[in-house]
């Protein structure tokens, strides 16, 4: 039960926070959104390579873990597809960073579907929470300790996507309630998530192990593909470099300093 309520924590509430910041600020968040998600992305990119992976490589064997993290970008990749097929829109579209080379008929597109950006936005974030969810609750369930480091380093990386919804939400001239709440919802699925990995934590080291491998290749699409990418396009190469860097080192101290 601990764990399902850290996993509320860092999804439902960490999420949720970033969202109701990302109302308050409206459009003075694209001033700092290439840093904060850069960082963002730093801390989730160095938990996988930090702790995620080496958790899986001491329970299966390293080419399994490879073809798994393979496994787990592809089917996060099949996924997003699948929504930008519906929404008719691409989702990764982050709130706040300009594109400037964008066409002229990419920003009519986006500007057809401003009032529904917030509400795509949170539900490709729902997505890429289930992962984060399982490497949470299975983590947890080998280690609690290991778990709360987890959870921590998750929510540093949840509250800078909750502001790309918030923000989403303030550009459509909503309230800053709604911001809060489609972006704490988004983080259900990591509650889900956990607890989906509690159960396989149970079922043995093979198991476990292929849990980490996969949300491990889920979360490394989400950074490599999705927001790093938006964030160059936007033209912050240099700061986008340092702050991964940051984002990363933060990760590494974390997990060293704990023992993990």
């Amino acid at each position: 039960m601990e764990i399902l309520f850290i996993a509320t924590l860092s999804g439902v509430v960490g999420t949720g926070l970033g969202g109701g910041i990302g109302a308050l600020v409206g459009s003075r968040w694209g001033n700092e959104s290439s840093k904060i998600l850069s960082f963002a992305a730093g801390v989730m990119i160095g938990l996988v390579f930090f702790s995620i992976i080496p958790e899986s490589l001491e329970l299966i064997h390293v080419w399994l873990v490879v073809l798994l993290l393979c496994a787990g970008a592809a089917l996060t990749f099949a996924v997003n597809y699948l929504l930008d097929a519906v929404s008719g829109t691409p989702h990764s579209h982050i709130p706040g960073i300009s594109h400037s080379h964008d066409s002229d008929s990419s920003v009519r597109k986006t500007d057809k579907s401003k009032r529904t950006a917030s509400l795509f936005l949170s539900a490709a974030i729902a997505l890429h929470n289930l992962p984060e969810g399982l490497a949470l609750g299975s983590g947890a369930k080998l280690n609690i300790g290991l778990g709360i480091v987890w959870a921590i380093l998750i929510t540093l990386h949840n509250i800078p996507i909750g502001l790309a919804i918030g923000a989403a939400s303030a550009a459509e001239g909503k309230s800053i309630l709604r911001g809060v709440l489609i972006a704490a919802c988004s983080g259900i699925p990591m509650v889900i998530g956990a607890g989906i990995g509690i159960a396989v934590g149970s079922a043995g080291d093979l198991f476990l192990g292929a849990v980490f491998a996969v949300s491990g290749g889920a979360l490394l699409y989400v950074d490599f593909c999705e927001i790093i990418p938006q964030v160059i396009r936007g033209g912050h190469n240099v700061k986008t470099g340092f702050c991964i860097l940051i984002g990363a080192v933060t990760t590494l101290l974390a997990v060293y300093l704990l023992h993990l």
